[in-house]
């Protein structure tokens, strides 16, 4: 996160007054160095402020290294501040005219004890790692990197971390999809959880922001085109994600359970009290019943039948999603890397580009710090 701190701020620490509250402000100041010596945070400070802060003792030997740094690259951290959608703003006290400033969050002293790297939740860590793979993707300044503690809360415990994160006074950027079967389906148990816990959650001037991210699953936030590419797949699988791109229904890319598959006690069930789920999907169900991709059990097979539990149509599980994910981002490591493959990748789903740009956005500016390759060796 960008962080800076307020003119009245700086002017107090440089007054000479000898007491706990200037302490506080120099020992607060050496925290967010620190945070951006270890590459959690960035410090956003002008070149005089910097200048004057290297002739003081009461700036740490390493982070006088993080200011000469800075001083030498204050364009570049300017341009950074410029792009974040969030700007974490130190003062002594609140300052009213940013109350209404949605980019700045301010905090005074007496709010926060000391800084700590941001964390994102998610369902698990692979979808956190993926995520966090989305917004280095879009990151063009090798200056730059994404420094995330990555937590995995699923379900109903989603709330439980939310609340004891806040009150830890944690930087919290939650993303949870939706697990909806189609549009107007309700949320699933884990986000619901999660808006549970924004609503409940404690510390609210603390940086806090949740994504529901219109799909069912991650493995809705690829393109199609790479599942389809893949040669490392039995052939109904295959057969099926060709299916499914063919169809060219954005609902159907964001919707239809490509990891978990459909299993045969649901389209019995729909079959014998139709809903919603049923319309939807009963044009793509009748095509991949005519390819030979649904297994059903007899009629009479009985409501108990172990065999219900089982899968009519397969889906493609955890690993492939994972296997594709990282070929992608291994091939093309920036966005413009991908050049004139853009449009052949994304064609007829440009959500996910849109999707992709949210989710960047939101942790670049809860997760923004100085690239590992940069060692502030001044």
């Amino acid at each position: 996160m960008l962080i800076e701190f307020t003119r009245e701020y700086i002017d107090k620490i440089f007054c000479n007054e000898d007491n706990q509250e200037t302490k506080t402000a120099w020992d607060l100041l050496n925290n967010a160095l620190n945070n951006m010596f270890y590459h959690h945070h960035i410090v956003y400070l002008d070149r005089k402020t910097i200048e004057n802060l290297l002739k003081s003792d009461k700036i740490e030997n390493r982070n006088k290294r993080v200011l000469m740094w800075a001083k030498n690259k204050t364009q570049d951290l300017y341009a950074i501040k410029q792009k974040t959608k969030l700007i974490l703003q130190l003062s002594f006290n609140e300052k009213e005219e940013n109350k209404n400033d949605n980019k700045v969050c301010c905090l005074s002293i007496n709010s926060i004890e000391e800084l700590q790297q941001s964390i994102l939740i998610s369902e698990n860590t692979t979808d956190g790692i993926f995520y966090k793979n989305i917004a280095q993707w879009f990151i063009e300044d090798s200056i730059c990197d994404i420094s995330l503690e990555n937590i995995s809360s699923g379900g109903s415990n989603c709330n439980l971390i939310i609340l004891e994160k806040s009150k830890e006074r944690r930087f919290i950027c939650c993303i949870f999809d939706t697990d909806k079967s189609y549009l107007t389906d309700k949320n699933g148990s884990t986000l619901k959880s999660a808006l549970a816990g924004e609503k409940n959650r404690e510390n609210k001037e603390y940086p806090f922001v949740l994504i529901p991210l219109e799909v069912r699953e991650k493995e809705n936030l690829l393109p199609f085109t790479l599942y389809c590419e893949e040669s490392n797949v039995e052939n109904k699988i295959k057969t099926l994600i060709t299916l499914i791109y063919g169809e060219k229904n954005s609902d159907l890319f964001k919707f239809y359970d490509i990891k978990g598959g459909i299993k045969k006690k649901k389209i019995r069930q729909e079959n014998e009290e139709p809903s919603e789920w049923l319309s939807f999907y009963s044009s793509f169900l009748r095509k991949c019943n005519d390819n030979n991709l649904v297994d059903l059990c007899p009629e009479d097979c009985g409501k108990q039948c172990p065999e219900c539990e089982q899968k009519a149509i397969l889906g493609i599980g955890d690993r492939l999603q994972n296997e594709v994910s990282n070929k992608f981002f291994s091939k093309y490591t920036k966005k413009s890397a991908i050049k004139t493959d853009f449009d052949k990748i994304f064609i007829n789903q440009e959500y996910i580009i849109e999707m992709w740009e949210e989710i960047a956005d939101e942790l670049f500016s809860f997760g923004c710090c100085i690239s590992r390759s940069n060692k502030f060796n001044c």
